[in-house]
């Protein structure tokens, strides 16, 4: 059975984050020596194409229309000889459906969120329209569906993909072995040190939902929060005598491992609310597990087993994080720490179940 993994990426350099979680796939199926050949479809070369990755340059047609159409087209010539496509969705629009109605191979569609909520939170009503018009007729295509979550699998299932045919959840996978193992410093009852780790500042962060709770903190605790990524200081409200704030800025490599190993807690999402989405697959949450360091997160995560010791399930809602119930939480896994390796633990779920090694063998499942 040959089996084409496709993304198409339009300019590699602006979604970098998406071209490195091909690359993290490709090389995990080599690593699993999985029969599956990886395709990106761009209109902008790029010199940092690994090995065995197959890219290709489309000529920018003009106009968006015939842009969607482009990309359809050239899909279907180059991969035609294949048995699988699996095939991260496009636009739903009458064109991609001409160009997809014939295709030769059985057709997997890869789906990253609630498109449709999405494009209306952006404002992109016609955008909006015009592909909740065509979703049922291009959603026919599908033979079956990957999703991220099973919410947004639900949401396929709502909006026109048939309940019958095959629909499988594979969340957001990491390379493990990519992460250096920090493991984290057991709080001491005095000193709580709270990691915020993210690329750019984004609504869903809730990070303004922490900078409440920590701007009313009435605790003995001195609370230390560290602010990573390229997020301005003038971007979160705080004020507190009894808590530190520090804005490391964007840091990797060793100096990221540096500050990461001083911590005591790590915050993943804590505002999904504000997506209009209760379930996700954070790559916060599946860092922190790689590097063995406690966090606290507001969603439902496919990857995460209820009540897992090392991490804290906090409400998906406006209202502020409250800080006692970390405190208590910190104390709690420095007892557990006490008697067992609580990283090693961390790091050992994250490589069984967040790997991206046991996730591309699954989406060999979803190609037979």
């Amino acid at each position: 059975m040959k089996v084409a993994y496709c993304n198409v990426i339009e300019d590699p350099t602006r979604l970098s984050g998406v071209f490195r979680k091909v690359t993290d796939q490709l090389a995990a199926a080599r690593a699993e020596n999985l029969p599956m050949d990886f395709h990106v479809f761009s209109y902008r070369d790029t010199e940092d194409v690994p090995e065995n990755l197959l890219f290709h340059v489309l000529e920018v047609p003009k106009g968006k229309i015939s842009k969607l159409a482009v990309q359809a087209g050239a899909i279907v010539d180059a991969l035609s000889g294949y048995d699988v496509v699996i095939l991260r969705s496009l636009a739903r629009t009458p064109l991609y459906w001409l160009a997809f109605r014939k295709h030769p191979f059985r057709l997997v569609t890869e789906h990253h969120s609630k498109v449709f909520d999405e494009l209306l939170s952006a404002r992109r009503r016609a955008a909006w329209a015009a592909q909740r018009a065509s979703s049922r007729l291009c959603m026919n295509l599908s033979d079956a569906i990957v999703c991220m979550t099973h919410e947004i699998r639900q949401d396929e299932q709502k909006r026109g993909f048939a309940q019958k045919r095959p629909a499988f959840v594979i969340p957001n996978g990491i390379t493990v072995d990519a992460v250096t193992k920090t493991g984290f410093v057991p709080f001491d009852g005095k000193v709580l040190h709270i990691a915020f780790l993210a690329s750019t500042l984004q609504p869903w962060h809730g990070l303004d939902r922490l900078a409440a709770g920590l701007s009313r903190y009435e605790g003995g605790v001195r609370v230390n929060l560290h602010v990573i990524g390229d997020i301005p200081p003038e971007s979160v409200s705080l004020v507190n005598p009894r808590v530190g704030l520090k804005f490391h800025g964007v840091l990797s490599g060793r100096a990221l491992d540096k500050v990461m190993a001083r911590m005591t807690l790590g915050v993943s999402t804590l505002a999904l609310y504000r997506k209009n989405m209760r379930e996700a697959c954070s790559l916060k949450t599946r860092e922190y597990m790689a590097r063995g360091i406690p966090f606290i997160y507001a969603y439902d995560d496919p990857d995460l087993a209820p009540d897992l010791p090392f991490c804290r399930k906090l409400e998906n809602a406006e209202a502020p994080v409250l800080v006692d119930p970390l405190v208590s939480f910190a104390a709690e896994t420095a007892e557990k720490a006490a008697r067992t390796d609580v990283s090693t633990l961390m790091r050992d779920y994250a490589t069984a179940r967040m790997d991206w090694k046991p996730k591309m063998r699954r989406y060999m499942d979803a190609a037979a």
